[in-house]
């Protein structure tokens, strides 16, 4: 059975939402807003940029670029996430941080040099 993308989008915001609810203790927002106005602003603001205009730009790229560099470009995501954390925001991820930025570097270098080698074979 195959669903259409808008069905599947659908699916990941709502249960999306539901994790995000518990994870972020999503029943003390409302006192946040009432405190203070523009917090609402930014809350919005960062729904808004964060998943949904972010999740409908990777839905469009799918539609030009194969699923596996699609793959490959949103792990790397995290690696720069992490640099922009590092040097924008001065904020040090650790060891195991950095540990975890080489492990997702050097699983992107194997994965092309597979997918390379594949490509020769046949």
């Amino acid at each position: 059975m195959k669903y259409k993308p808008e069905t599947v989008t659908l699916y990941v915001f709502i249960f999306s939402a539901i994790g995000g609810f518990f994870i972020s203790k999503g029943w003390n927002v409302p006192e946040k807003i009432i405190n203070n106005s523009l917090s609402l602003l930014y809350f919005g603001g960062l729904s808004l940029f964060s998943t949904v205009i972010a999740y409908i730009l990777y839905s469009f790229g799918l539609k030009h670029v194969s699923a596996g560099k699609a793959s490959t470009l949103s792990s790397f995501d995290l690696v720069v996430a992490t640099f922009v954390g590092f040097l924008v925001y001065d904020v040090y991820p650790g060891v195991i941080g950095f540990i975890g930025v080489g492990v997702t570097i050097a699983s992107i270098i194997f994965m092309e040099i597979k997918i390379a080698i594949l490509n020769n074979i046949k």
